[in-house]
């Protein structure tokens, strides 16, 4: 069998150089912001069609 080198402790990678964190945060709340809408939009569109077709 093959054995496996330990090259000792392991650093935590918790962002990237060059990552633009605030973007990444906006982008997810437009994201939220649409989800939203959009699914009160369908729940409006199902209630006119329960109160105007049934």
């Amino acid at each position: 069998m093959a054995e496996h080198a330990h090259h000792g402790h392991q650093e935590k990678v918790t962002t990237a150089e060059g990552n633009d964190y605030a973007q990444h945060v906006g982008t997810y709340r437009d994201f939220v912001t649409i989800l939203k809408w959009s699914i009160l939009a369908v729940a409006m569109v199902l209630v006119f069609l329960w109160v105007f077709v049934y």
